[in-house]
């Protein structure tokens, strides 16, 4: 991206986010905003910063945003959203995403936890090479179970986790 390009986006989110802050949690000006032609990622942008909470709340009720999982995953790490709504976004999240809401600080602990189980729900569906790099970012209570994989480079990947205790290393040694 050249300077001006990066220049041009950065003023795009600054503004999206000023006329966000303007509107506040007024709906009908939300719902003008929403209408007007956004580029998503100047609206992934935005929702890395503080808005309104209605807006999340709107965001993920209007199509086509409300369909995409990147602008939902978004909105379940944004600093404002209500523990409500992302446990009702989680379920529409790819395996990735959930990876990245499991491990954040700042998302509520129940937002948090029922991320780490859907991961484990869909972790035997999952393809060698996602196993692989979910072994490598995955949270303290999924590794044991990546730790048991057939697989061994999922094992390998798990081992060089730094989130892996030494407790879970020998609960899983201690079971073969």
């Amino acid at each position: 991206m050249t300077r001006a390009a990066g220049g041009a986006a950065e003023a795009a989110v600054d503004g999206l986010h000023a006329a966000l802050l303007r509107a506040g949690g007024d709906g009908a000006r939300l719902r003008e905003l929403l209408r007007e032609p956004i580029d998503e990622q100047v609206l992934v942008a935005v929702l890395r910063r503080a808005v309104p909470p209605p807006f999340l709340e709107l965001l993920a009720a209007t199509p086509p945003w409300s369909e995409r999982p990147r602008v939902l995953a978004r909105v379940v790490l944004n600093p404002r959203v209500s523990r409500g709504l992302s446990l009702r976004l989680l379920a529409q999240l790819s395996w990735r995403e959930l990876a990245d809401v499991a491990a954040a600080p700042w998302v509520a602990a129940a937002v948090r936890l029922r991320a780490e189980a859907l991961l484990g729900e869909v972790l035997r569906d999952l393809r060698l090479g996602d196993r692989i790099t979910l072994s490598r970012l995955a949270t303290a209570p999924l590794l044991p179970r990546l730790l048991l994989d057939d697989e061994p480079r999922v094992i390998e990947a798990a081992l060089l986790n730094p989130r892996l205790r030494e407790e879970d290393l020998v609960t899983v040694v201690r079971r073969e």
